[in-house]
């Protein structure tokens, strides 16, 4: 515990500044993560050796498109039942009707989730990786290696072109986004995530991104893991650190 509350400590101390920050992208990245574009290729879900015996690691890397609960759901089908599985995420994001739906499939396997470092888990990404959960306690379970980026944005209608839009396309256009906030707002609730989510998921338009970091990780229930050391924080830590810090 005391080495924890002084690694958290240099956290705070670290980060006296330390706030989201939306991040603005090269255009062709924002499309690429947009909540509702399709992207020509699919995700590929694939066992990897960690040298764990009582841990079946899978890695889910690639855009978030339609078919990939089902690719999930065949290599889950091979872990032997009662055995823990833990799915490291790697997505720009895409579909999001099928972030929740791979999500909600997360949440009811008991899978714990990993937001590793490299490309990130963005957009439609964060439902899936809000998902995880423990296996035998049932409570939530999702790291955030250190360093990782996690980022969450607004979703777009894919295909909009400029051209001149009539009152009835802008309603269906409105219409369209309060029934994905809906959604988002219901699918968080479901999985029994903080309120603050949907917050993130509003704050930033689809051609930006707001990450998420690593005190504000531990803050909303997210676990964070330093990979060099595999040294894990948990969100009780916070808890060390005096107020008047």
């Amino acid at each position: 515990m005391l080495n924890e509350y002084v690694m958290l400590k240099e956290y705070v101390l670290a980060s006296a500044t330390f706030r989201r920050r939306a991040v603005t992208l090269a255009s062709a990245a924002a499309l690429s993560i947009a909540a509702f574009v399709a992207p020509a290729t699919a995700a590929t879900v694939e066992p990897i050796e960690t040298g764990d015996a009582a841990t079946a690691t899978l890695l889910y890397s690639g855009p978030v498109v339609q078919g990939d609960l089902e690719r999930l759901h065949k290599q889950v089908e091979k872990v032997p039942a009662g055995k823990r599985i833990v799915l490291m995420l790697e997505s720009p994001g895409g579909n999001l009707n099928e972030g929740f739906a791979v999500g909600r499939f997360i949440h009811s396997a008991r899978i714990t989730t990993v937001a590793i470092q490299g490309k990130g888990c963005h957009s439609s990404c964060t439902f899936m990786f809000l998902g995880g959960r423990d296996l035998t306690s049932g409570q939530p379970s999702r790291i955030m290696m250190k360093g990782a980026r996690i980022g969450f944005h607004q979703g777009h209608i894919a295909g909009l072109q400029q051209r001149a839009y009539t009152a009835d396309d802008i309603n269906k256009a409105t219409a369209f986004g309060q029934e994905m906030v809906r959604s988002a707002n219901a699918f968080l609730a479901e999985i029994k995530a903080d309120p603050e989510f949907l917050t993130l998921f509003l704050s930033s338009p689809a051609a930006t991104v707001t990450l998420l970091n690593e005190l504000d990780a531990l803050r909303l229930g997210i676990y964070v893991m330093d990979p060099q050391t595999r040294t894990l924080l948990s969100p009780d830590t916070l808890k060390l650190i005096p107020a008047k810090l």
